[in-house]
């Protein structure tokens, strides 16, 4: 998985590009990862953003050990809680003013929303995994981009699950509220909840790609990692089991996870080798849209939802 990343990263420094990198969920688990692996390429300026005081205190000071020595570095703690869009939307305006007149250069998103296996709502009536893992991702890349704080040229780049399709999704059902009250099992709404957010990240990515030529856009799956907080617990029987065995034995550490992303976003030969894909499987292969994301009727009809939601709250 890791090595044509690790090769490709093997001669790229970011000292002195003047990057500004903003990692959300980065005071853990793979968020965590990707910034000690810029940290080590030399980028002088890494916002974390994430809930954890404490947690980000403890990687800024990784950061700072890890980067090239001598190197002036600016490693700051945008404290932000994502999970439901009053959150969402402090969480864009913090970024908004720390990035400052040169903005943003690649903006990683590494949140983790579980997929359901039942229906919990946050205070704006969304499933709860849902809004940190797909609405989240949509509402601080739009903010940031509208409001100009993406630079021209810079990276949005998702962690998530590209590739698989719920197609009997409905943009007035995207919580999932009415599949569940038809009773659905625990299993099938977990994997109902998989699809549906796969559906929708897609979908936002292809669209903004098309709405802000002027950035690059990846999502990228990291497959199973073994982070520190993987709770197997979340999965329903019997894909706990499955998952158990792959983290005792193919799991790949945070780390060795880490390079996929930040090579996608900083490596010099990325457009020579993948042209204009942007969706890539955890072993940097092209992953095609699925049949939902693939109708522009149904991504415009979500983008409408969610551009709405944003704005008339």
């Amino acid at each position: 998985m890791s090595g044509i990343a690790n090769q490709g990263l093997e001669k790229v420094s970011l000292q002195g590009k003047g990057f500004t990198i903003a990692i959300v969920g980065g005071t853990t688990g793979i968020g965590a990862a990707i910034a000690r692996c810029f940290a080590k390429l030399g980028a002088e300026r890494i916002l974390i953003v994430g809930r954890n005081e404490e947690r980000a205190a403890e990687r800024i000071a990784e950061m700072d050990k890890l980067a090239p020595a001598g190197l002036k570095t600016n490693y700051e703690f945008v404290k932000g809680d994502i999970s439901d869009l009053k959150g969402m939307k402090a969480a864009a305006a913090s970024l908004e003013k720390i990035a400052g007149t040169s903005g943003i250069t690649h903006f990683i998103m590494c949140q983790n929303g579980i997929p359901a296996t039942e229906i919990q709502t946050n205070a704006d009536g969304d499933e709860n995994g849902f809004a940190v893992q797909a609405l989240s991702r949509f509402t601080l890349a739009y903010l940031l981009l509208e409001h100009n704080v993406i630079a021209p040229g810079g990276v949005v780049l998702a962690v998530a699950n590209p590739g698989l399709s719920l197609d009997t999704l409905s943009v007035d059902d995207l919580s999932l509220k009415k599949v569940a009250e038809a009773g659905r099992s625990k299993l099938l709404l977990f994997l109902d909840c998989s699809k549906r957010d796969s559906t929708v990240l897609d979908s936002v990515f292809e669209e903004l790609s098309k709405r802000y030529p002027k950035q690059r856009f990846f999502h990228c799956h990291p497959g199973v990692v073994a982070t520190e907080l993987f709770n197997t617990g979340a999965f329903p029987f019997p894909m706990n089991l499955a998952v158990s065995l792959a983290l005792w034995t193919i799991a790949p550490k945070p780390d060795d996870y880490a390079v996929v992303p930040v090579y996608l976003a900083v490596g010099s030969d990325i457009e020579e080798k993948y042209g204009s894909e942007k969706f890539f499987t955890s072993k940097l292969k092209p992953s095609p849209l699925g049949t939902w994301a693939s109708n522009a009727e149904n991504r415009q009809k979500l983008w409408k939802k969610l551009e709405a939601r944003v704005l008339d709250s």
